[in-house]
């Protein structure tokens, strides 16, 4: 996944948005306390949702494929084994295999 530029680059379009009166109070209310301009607010909170956007897609795209592996080749990693090794990776701050049975 790639980060979407906050900064406005040279080939940047115009777009209208039609919001509603309480939205657009709102987001200019939240904006001012950020210490930002509404416009920028706007930006910024496009940008946040394609990002969590394109995060969701990776996540299932990713879970399809573990499914299929699972499927093709029936290994799977036990919880307990997961999560031991987790806690010994922040312990140790090592990358070590999980047995898989």
């Amino acid at each position: 996944m790639s980060k979407i530029s906050s900064k406005t680059d040279s080939k940047s379009s115009t777009t209208s948005i039609k919001l509603s009166e309480t939205l657009k109070k709102h987001s200019a209310t939240a904006a001012k306390e950020l210490g930002m301009t509404t416009h920028a607010f706007m930006v910024e909170a496009i940008k946040r949702a394609t990002e969590q956007q394109s995060m969701r897609h990776s996540f299932i795209r990713d879970a399809i494929e573990s499914r299929k592996s699972t499927i093709k080749t029936g290994k799977v990693t036990q919880l307990e084994d997961a999560l031991e090794r987790i806690r010994l990776q922040v312990a140790s701050k090592k990358t070590l295999k999980v047995k898989q049975g």
